[in-house]
């Protein structure tokens, strides 16, 4: 299960990864499970840190962050699918200064003596994730 804080609370989440929004990796609070913090704690003890990220190059830059997204998403599903009952993934936000985007370098190349843009996508910071369990 993929939880996040909110204020006093951990809550259930969802992915909501979209190239198109101003926000693209961002999670939506589901009413599937919550816990209060301090309750979350005393339960779970034991951690491990994820730190994720994804890259991917191509000529049309929306098709780029879409796949780089796609990518992400199965990073996270794949921890996610990793966890036994007793586990939860929790979305570290605690970032220094800023949360995980995607980032984009373009250049122009030579194709077929035609200069054409390519687009070199990665998420940066990468997205931190910790898989709690019960201890």
């Amino acid at each position: 299960m993929l939880v996040k804080q909110y204020g006093s609370r951990i809550c259930s989440v969802s992915m909501n990864f979209s190239a198109n929004a101003f926000r693209e990796i961002s999670f939506l609070r589901t009413d599937d499970w919550e816990s209060p913090l301090d309750d979350f704690y005393k339960k779970f003890t034991d951690f491990t840190d994820h730190s994720l990220t994804a890259q991917t190059e191509g000529f049309v830059h929306s098709e780029v962050e879409r796949e780089l997204l796609l990518k992400l998403a199965e990073n996270v599903r794949a921890l996610e699918d990793q966890l036994t009952s007793e586990e939860v993934l929790l979305i570290d936000e605690n970032y220094d200064l800023q949360s995980p985007k995607t980032k984009t370098i373009e250049k122009r190349i030579l194709v077929n003596d035609e200069q054409k843009l390519y687009f070199y996508c990665s998420v940066y910071p990468p997205l931190r994730l910790v898989v709690f369990g019960a201890g």
